[in-house]
Formats: C-alpha cells, sequence, structure tokens
C-alpha cells in the first residue's frame, strides 16, 4: 500500500526500509520530532510547573485533534506495546519523562498535591491520547474547546489550589509557542 501510494516499487520500499520495525521506528521519530521541539522551546521559558503542564496538555491535544488520521493512526498500532519496537517504546518513555519532570517540580514547589509522578505523567499521556479514539465524534465543541477542557481536566487534579486554575490559564495564553505537526503526505 505504502510503495502504491508513492507510485514506486516494493522493492524500492525494503531497499530504505528493510523490516517493518525499521519503517516503523522512523515514522515514530518523524511525528514525535515536534513533540521534542516543543518541549524544548517550553523549557527555555522556564515556567512555572502548573504553566508549562497546562500550555503542555493544551497543545499536545490541540495538535493530536487536528492532525489528519494519517498522523494519529501510527500511535494507536498495536506494535508500539511489542518488546520488538524497542525505538517507540523509547520514543513514547521520553514523551512521558516530560509530563513526569514537570509533575515532580509541581510537587517539590508546592504547586500540586503529592502522588506518584510517575504514574500521573503516564495518566497525562493517556489523557492528551483520547482524541485519538474519540476522533471528531464531539462536534458540539470545537477542538481548542477540546483542547482547553483537557488542560483544565488534568491541571485540576494536580493542583493543591485549584482556584489558581483560571489565572494560569489566562497566563497560558499569552505563550506565544505552539506545537507543530510533522508533514504528512497524502493526510
Amino acid at each position: 500500500m505504502i510503495a502504491d501510494e508513492l507510485d514506486c516499487t516494493t522493492a524500492s520500499i525494503f531497499n530504505l526500509f528493510p523490516t517493518k520495525k525499521d519503517l516503523f521506528d522512523e515514522l515514530i521519530s518523524n511525528t514525535s520530532a515536534p513533540a521534542f521541539e516543543f518541549r524544548d522551546r517550553l523549557r527555555a521559558l522556564r515556567l512555572a510547573p502548573s504553566e508549562a503542564l497546562f500550555k503542555s496538555l493544551f497543545e499536545e491535544t490541540l495538535i493530536l485533534n487536528e492532525a489528519p488520521v494519517a498522523f494519529i493512526a501510527i500511535y494507536a498500532l498495536p506494535e508500539l506495546r511489542h518488546p520488538d519496537f524497542g525505538h517507540a517504546r523509547k520514543q513514547r518513555k521520553k514523551l512521558v519523562s516530560h509530563y513526569e519532570n514537570i509533575i515532580r517540580a509541581g510537587i517539590g514547589g508546592g504547586e500540586f498535591a503529592e502522588c506518584d509522578p510517575h504514574w500521573m505523567a503516564e495518566q497525562m499521556i493517556q489523557l492528551v491520547e483520547t482524541c485519538i479514539m474519540a476522533g471528531d465524534q464531539f462536534s458540539i465543541a470545537s477542538r481548542k474547546q477540546r483542547a482547553l477542557e483537557t488542560a483544565r481536566f488534568g491541571l485540576r487534579g494536580l493542583l493543591n489550589d485549584p482556584d489558581k486554575l483560571d489565572q494560569i490559564e489566562q497566563k497560558c495564553a499569552q505563550i506565544d509557542i505552539t506545537h507543530n505537526a510533522p508533514e504528512v503526505r497524502g493526510a
């Protein structure tokens, strides 16, 4: 199917990617690169953990809500859970560690309630990934509204003072960095 889409031979694909694993690793690297770039720019701002968490949840949910199906379908492939696909598993672990570092800093600084940071980081990733499974069935709310609701929900559960949520959201709206999706041909 890939060869047909690219109007080339199957042998050409196998020349570049000898195995399905090699192809999958390249797809994961390509699709996760913008997330890592966004996170680097976000870290450089040295935001409070609550602001970094809100902005991360919002931007990552928004990008997955706006991404073409071909982009988000990669993350739903069952191979991502298979031990032979270690590169993909490492990339996902890096995605989770971003949230874990923010949560640890928030706990240490007193912004967030005591919790298991690794478990909560995994929950944040799954919260963001919810839009992959939900698709566009929630047409009542805009994609931006769904991203805001996701960020509010995720942060509210950790804040020691949930009354600060509106203030955090307003401050994050002023942060002028966004998460960009990789280019996906044929999407």
